[in-house]
């Protein structure tokens, strides 16, 4: 019995409003595509392709303004980005009895592919993610 399932989503997260110290973070969107494959009863693998375009913080401190020249991770204009992640990962869904009935377990290793950074920044690293859901 195997089965794939697959899918895409389209995420935009959009900044409508400074906050009391007058900056905002910046606009952030993600597509990304899945798919999955179940291989046992209650297993399954699954890959996913993510990219992301994150753009600079608005504004910034005046404080930090005369620092930005001997430190370049001050300046706002240096915190976007574009970024392109490969993702893979083990769930299991367990049906055994009411009361495990909907619970998913997953890892998920993330290997990023390409970052495209605005001005000077530390790029992310490959990371591991372990979640826990419920479904009711």
């Amino acid at each position: 019995n195997t089965s794939y399932s697959f899918g895409g989503q389209l995420i935009s997260t959009i900044r409508t409003g400074d906050n009391d110290q007058g900056y905002r973070l910046g606009h952030e969107n993600k597509l990304n595509f899945w798919a999955a494959k179940s291989w046992a009863n209650s297993w399954s693998i699954s890959a996913q392709l993510e990219a992301k375009n994150k753009q600079s913080i608005k504004a910034s401190d005046p404080r930090l303004l005369m620092m930005v020249k001997m430190t370049p991770t001050a300046n706002a204009d240096f915190s976007g980005g574009n970024y392109l992640t490969a993702n893979v990962g083990l769930n299991y869904i367990s049906n055994a009895n009411n009361w495990t009935n909907g619970h998913r377990l997953a890892i998920e290793f993330n290997q990023p592919l390409t970052q495209d950074l605005d001005g000077l920044q530390m790029k992310t690293d490959n990371s591991f993610t372990v979640g826990w859901q419920k479904a009711f």
